[in-house]
């Protein structure tokens, strides 16, 4: 299944939130999320992931006068027949925050099936970093905000991510810290529920901001998928992570998987294995797509097979017009 968020504007001028996504069919699904009827608002999508026969979505609505983030919202669609979870998408954050500056981030608690989610996000107001439990059975209820991280002296949080496995949910909190003069950056994790972060290892990588971190299950523990952005404006540094049910380390390192110009993503199929894709473009020819690849990067997560750093990338296709 393929599934992508877009702007529906074919039913009224007005911008609204639906979701579209293929059916092993074939054929191509497209469920509207919001029934929009006033032109200064519009949305703006946060995360979209697959569990157990549903797609969720958390997006942010948006007041396009006031540049203004108003609030999150979440709905779930039915793979099966296309029905909505609830009546009308649930608000699960008010944020009345500089449209871009809430950062919201979602995602499960569990590996499937999960009856909770965990829903991050930022007020500048409060120079705060927050992070909600939101319960999907029934018509959805939203529990107490929590307070993670507030800024210091030259001290900035934001949220990092999210991870859900079998043994393990979590919550990950950025942190730029420039209160002693010397800039350092490092990534927290808050798991099942404590309030107490712990240090990511390896999060402090010189030249590197704090990596955005996304987890899932890896045999009786979880794995990290861990974005580093360059603080320099260079390639974007990406790793592969393994932890125990405990929170300590399983090997000694972090798995490296390149450094690249453009966004590597992963996806767990059904059998769970969890691939990675990338692609390349021409800089010379007004950015236009020039390779696609795509490789294996964890053989099974619920085996103790993890491949080689130096996994081998499969060349897909070579087309300026080759959408990955």
């Amino acid at each position: 299944m393929g599934v992508a968020v877009v702007y529906d504007s074919t039913a009224s001028s007005y911008p609204d939130v639906s979701l579209a996504y293929t059916a092993v069919n074939g054929s191509l699904n497209t469920v509207k999320l919001t029934a929009n009827a006033d032109y200064n608002l519009s949305y703006t999508i946060a995360t979209v992931w697959y569990d157990t026969s549903y797609f969720w979505v958390v997006f942010n609505q948006k007041n396009i006068t006031s540049g203004l983030d108003l609030a999150a919202y979440i709905q779930a669609v039915k793979v099966t027949d296309g029905s909505k979870m609830y009546t009308t998408p649930v608000k699960v954050a008010t944020l009345n925050e500089t449209t871009g500056r809430s950062y919201v981030l979602a995602g499960p608690t569990n590996q499937t099936n999960s009856s909770t989610i965990n829903v991050m996000y930022r007020t500048n107001t409060a120079n705060a970093t927050y992070y909600v439990v939101f319960t999907t059975n029934g018509t959805g209820s939203v529990g107490t905000p929590v307070t993670l991280a507030t800024d210091g002296n030259n001290i900035t949080y934001w949220p990092a991510g999210t991870l859900g496995s079998f043994s393990t949910s979590g919550v990950f909190v950025g942190k730029m810290d420039n209160s002693t003069g010397t800039l350092a950056n490092s990534t927290w994790g808050y798991y099942n529920g404590n309030t107490t972060g712990v240090q990511v290892a390896g999060s402090s990588m010189s030249g590197y901001s704090a990596p955005f971190v996304g987890g899932m299950n890896f045999v009786s523990g979880y794995y990290l998928f861990e974005i580093y952005a360059s603080a320099t404006g260079g390639d974007t540094a990406y790793y592969l992570d393994y932890y125990f049910a405990n929170q300590t380390r399983n090997g000694s390192a972090q798995v490296s998987l390149g450094t690249y110009g453009n966004m590597l993503q992963t996806f767990q199929d059904a059998n769970g294995a969890v691939w990675g894709g990338y692609y390349s473009t021409d800089s010379n020819n007004y950015g236009f797509l020039v390779k696609a690849y795509v490789g294996k990067l964890i053989a099974q997560v619920n085996a103790a097979s993890i491949l080689s750093s130096f996994f081998a990338f499969i060349t897909l296709m070579i087309a300026a017009l080759f959408a990955f």
